[in-house]
């Protein structure tokens, strides 16, 4: 499905520079636009979340909304991007970001 054709995406058309990026993001996750779509839409609770939207690591999140992985560290102390999840234990446990949050993210920036 087009993103220009996606009614949860239409209020975003005077956006084009966000349609590459959530293309992108689709494709990427083997998923049509419209899954990711739905999810940046949905109210669905953190552990429906976490059963079926994908993870994306902290570096390949920075890729995707165009910042460093340090600026990115830095939007999330301070409550400029949404915070990751938690997955390994201790201190040096891995993170990762549910791609729906990426795709909200990018969907409530201000315009340039």
């Amino acid at each position: 499905m087009a993103l220009q054709s996606h009614p949860a995406i239409h209020k975003h058309a005077a956006r084009p520079e966000l349609r590459p990026l959530i293309e992108d993001l689709a494709r990427e996750l083997g998923l049509p636009v419209s899954a990711i779509v739905e999810r940046v839409g949905s109210r669905a609770s953190a552990a429906e979340s976490a059963a079926v939207d994908p993870i994306l690591s902290h570096r390949r999140t920075a890729s995707i909304v165009g910042a460093s992985e340090a600026t990115l560290k830095r939007w999330v102390r301070s409550g400029q991007f949404p915070r990751p999840l938690k997955l390994g234990r201790g201190r040096t446990g891995r993170i990762g970001f549910p791609a729906s949050e990426v795709a909200q993210w990018l969907l409530s920036r201000p315009r340039a």
